[in-house]
């Protein structure tokens, strides 16, 4: 999959170059247009001809002789004919082309291998957990791991790495071994093979991992109920030690403390776990009802031996979240502002669909659970709109939970148009044959049209194409348009947009449609690969990676402000995973002063 993601940026690099027309030549590679060697040998056309499968769907009789090949400088086709033969090393691209000019042929990617020496840079990995806990390592797992291809098709990654437990000797690639990247207490050997030069040509390393139980006691929380800010809570019944609901001998043993004040968590007080009250612990800009579990065994084993357990409380009725020094943004214009309900969102043809901020703020979290907003027409509260969608304008909202009376957080919203929002996604290839993707209609528009695994047979400049793909085209492949429009429109003046389609499931009478609208954020300019940064999985069940070249300073923020992941060094592809933490997430990528602004839903 990585490997797929690398040629996408790539190929966005030549998307210019990549035309087909309603007549004449069509101009396929069956095989893909990327070839790689480990020697710098030398090749022909007749050797690109062959390999990549090279044909013209509209000339079953044509052959190599019609063809030609010819230097590329960037994304400009030059004149300089290449007529011999060539090292693999002497260019990155090359243009094959049928007689007739450059409006039949197609891009074909040309590079030296160098396979590595080892496939993990460390020999090890070592972990803590509490007695019968287990972990998470495929974040340190993957930032220690060469996922290099060669390009060559081979089985795929998760059949290539296979794990065995020291203790049972029983060996199984991760694709049969469900919990594979969470494991608890034990010894367990990591082996990854990948193809070098040939399918004969194989390179294996393998890594240990060392899994032991602390020393420590282990304090949980488990399944407190939400609360008002008005309660007073016991939360002896919902403490665990060791995995078993807590003694009254081991409460005895505990110190409750409150740190509520998450700008300074030294700050607090001791309080009683059998009376907390809630409204001394909360308020709408920093504080929210937040505990410490000090408990004496654990203390005993030394200063900093074991970590202090800290809970956060389930709350009823959502409140501004708490204002943090990072900029983050739910702006789909890309637009700086703080995270909070309040501020500017964005529908699609006039309407927006109001249950998205519920999305967003309450069905995510814990926190918040069971709350609920309503929304108003006139800062009086007067006037409810019924319905899901909002045309643009000011709304006024009322958070509440009607388990809560006295409950109750106010917010305001602005409702602006946009065309359309959609986001770059691909789709795995349901087969060989030819399917229409259609963009949306605009007077004016200038389509400029990508495909990645297939051709474009028909429609190039309009706003609906026919793709052909053949039977050796990519597992993963991805249908983009970008609109040029001929004005200054008044829902956006950014520019041009992009806007994505892709394979999916057909409707009843088969045919294939744009992909669903959604709320997303900062729509990047595709034709610089350097910022064009995707999440990958999205939603992602804790691990995820952000696509993209080089490293970045990456850090990301859950749904109150908080920092739950940060790396001032990121290496683009590389895994991250995060715990405990489900709902939307927002991730701030900064790489040569540039900003790029992505969300991420964890399940």
């Amino acid at each position: 999959m990585k490997k797929n993601l690398l040629l996408l940026l790539a190929a966005l690099l030549y998307s210019a170059v990549l035309s087909a027309q309603t007549t004449g030549t069509y101009i396929v590679a069956d095989n893909g247009n990327h070839m790689a060697s480990c020697i710098d040998s030398t090749m022909t056309l007749a050797d690109i001809f062959v390999q990549r499968g090279i044909k013209d769907l509209n000339d079953p009789s044509d052959n190599v002789s019609m063809y030609h090949l010819y230097q590329l400088q960037g994304s400009v086709i030059t004149n300089q004919e290449i007529t011999g033969p060539f090292h693999y090393s002497d260019f990155s691209t090359v243009y094959v082309e049928k007689d007739g000019g450059h409006n039949g042929g197609l891009v074909i990617f040309v590079n030296v291998l160098t396979p590595p020496t080892a496939l993990f840079d460390i020999d090890s990995l070592k972990y803590t957990v509490a007695r019968g806990d287990s972990i998470n390592y495929a974040q340190d797992f993957f930032n220690h791991t060469n996922l290099w291809s060669s390009g060559l098709p081979e089985a795929p990654l998760q059949d290539r790495i296979f794990i065995q437990n020291q203790d049972t000797n029983v060996e199984l690639p991760i694709s049969q071994f469900p919990s594979w990247s969470n494991l608890g207490k034990g010894y367990y050997r990591i082996r990854y093979s990948v193809m070098t030069c040939s399918p004969s040509d194989l390179l294996e390393d393998t890594l240990y991992l060392k899994i032991e139980e602390s020393l420590c006691h282990n304090i949980e929380v488990r399944n407190t109920p939400s609360v008002c800010r008005t309660e007073v809570l016991d939360i002896t019944p919902y403490v665990f030690v060791d995995g078993h609901s807590a003694t009254a001998g081991e409460w005895a043993d505990m110190t409750f403390w409150d740190r509520s004040d998450v700008l300074n968590s030294t700050n607090g007080s001791v309080i009683d776990p059998t009376a907390i009250d809630i409204s001394t612990m909360w308020n709408k800009t920093s504080l929210y009802p937040n505990i410490e579990i000090v408990y004496q065994p654990n203390v005993d084993l030394g200063a900093g031996v074991c970590q202090k357990f800290i809970y956060l409380l389930n709350t009823h009725v959502p409140t501004k979240f708490i204002f943090t020094d990072a900029v983050l943004t739910h702006d789909n214009y890309g637009y700086s502002k703080n995270y909070t309900i309040e501020g500017d969102y964005f529908g699609t043809n006039n309407l927006f669909d109001k249950t998205t901020l519920k999305k967003l703020y309450i069905d995510n979290y814990n926190v918040f659970a069971g709350s609920s907003f309503d929304f108003y027409s006139d800062n009086a509260y007067a006037n409810v709109v019924t319905g899901n969608n909002l045309t643009p304008g000011d709304y006024y909202l009322r958070a509440i939970n009607n388990t809560c009376s006295e409950d109750t957080s106010y917010f305001t919203i602005h409702v602006k148009n946009r065309d359309f929002d959609i986001i770059w996604q691909g789709e795995e290839n349901l087969g060989k044959g030819y399917y229409t993707f259609d963009a949306p209609d605009y007077s004016g528009a200038t389509y400029n049209w990508f495909v990645w695994g297939g051709s474009i047979v028909n429609g190039l400049g309009t706003d609906h194409i026919t793709v052909y793909y053949s039977d050796k085209a990519s597992q993963y492949v991805t249908v983009s348009c970008e609109i040029d429009f001929p004005t200054i429109r008044t829902s956006d003046t950014q520019g041009p947009l992009s806007s994505a389609v892709y394979l999916g499931d057909s409707d009843a009478d088969g045919t294939y449609q744009e992909i669903p609208q959604e709320t997303v954020t900062a729509v990047t300019d595709p034709s610089d690969a350097s910022t064009l940064c995707v999440a990958y999985p999205n939603p992602a069940e804790g691990a995820f990676v952000i696509t993209g070249n080089g490293t970045f300073d990456l850090r990301i923020y859950n749904s109150l402000g908080q920092a739950v992941y940060e790396n001032a060094n990121y290496t683009a592809n590389a895994s991250i995973q995060i715990n405990n933490s489900k709902g939307v997430h927002v991730v701030h990528l900064t790489q040569n002063n540039r900003n790029q602004t992505l969300k991420v839903i964890l399940k």
